[in-house]
């Protein structure tokens, strides 16, 4: 939870439901995780595929992210847009950068109800990072 609070400038910019999908993943707490999801979500791809058609489904594909002990994912910046927020997250292994991602993250009632990945950059290229 201390990653979250540092990557978050200012604490009322949080949205608790996203948070606890950090802390799920970065914690390897399942439920926790879940818990951040309606149970009707939907994730789509880069392209608009839609690749989880509901919570179920998303837990289950992310099962193997979510059991691995190496795996960090840090929030790097936040946009508010429409009905929910863009986040820019870094994915580590084994402390390492691996992936920078762009979320879109749609909001109701402290559930995320739609996510949509919008781009993907492999970090391993950058020497910058």
């Amino acid at each position: 939870m201390s990653q979250i609070k540092k990557t978050i400038s200012n604490p009322l910019s949080a949205v608790p439901c996203i948070d606890r999908h950090y802390i799920g993943l970065n914690t390897k707490d399942i439920l926790v995780f879940e818990s951040a999801f309606a149970t009707y979500v939907r994730g789509y791809d880069v392209k608009g595929k839609l690749l989880y058609p509901n919570r179920d489904a998303l837990v289950s594909a992310l099962m193997p992210r979510l059991q691995q002990t190496d795996f960090h994912c840090e929030l790097v910046s936040r946009v508010y847009h429409d009905r929910g927020v863009i986040d820019e997250e870094h994915l580590f292994l084994s402390g390492k950068p691996f992936q920078a991602i762009w979320i879109y993250f749609e909001v109701v009632e402290d559930e995320i109800t739609m996510f949509q990945y919008l781009k993907e950059n492999d970090l391993n290229a950058h020497a910058c990072l």
